[in-house]
């Protein structure tokens, strides 16, 4: 009985991930087909883009939201990728200082 039970979880759970699974691969091979109407829309420096942060460490939903340009944004990214690499040539830098 308890074999059985087992079987029928694990032939469920299996289903419903390999389902799961193919809806997703249906929807990404449905967005790489479409036109990229982002794209388009991505070229406008001036349009206001507004993203939702979470708080990964709290139960309780945060309604926190930034909006700034497209122009800011990318200014934003293009520090904290300047800020990255600079850390990661100085991390490398003291490695080969000390030997290692």
């Amino acid at each position: 009985m308890r074999l059985t039970v087992m079987i029928g979880l694990v032939a469920l759970a299996t289903a419903s991930s390999a389902q799961a699974w193919a809806q997703d691969s249906d929807k990404a091979q449905a967005a790489s087909t479409a036109p990229d109407a982002k794209k388009v829309a991505a070229k406008d420096p001036d349009e206001i883009i507004c993203v939702r942060h979470t708080d990964p460490d709290s139960r309780i939903p945060s309604a926190a939201k930034e909006c700034h340009t497209r122009r800011v944004w990318d200014g934003m990214n293009d520090t904290a990728r300047q800020q990255t690499q600079d850390l990661q040539n100085r991390s490398g830098q003291l490695s080969t200082l000390r030997g290692g």
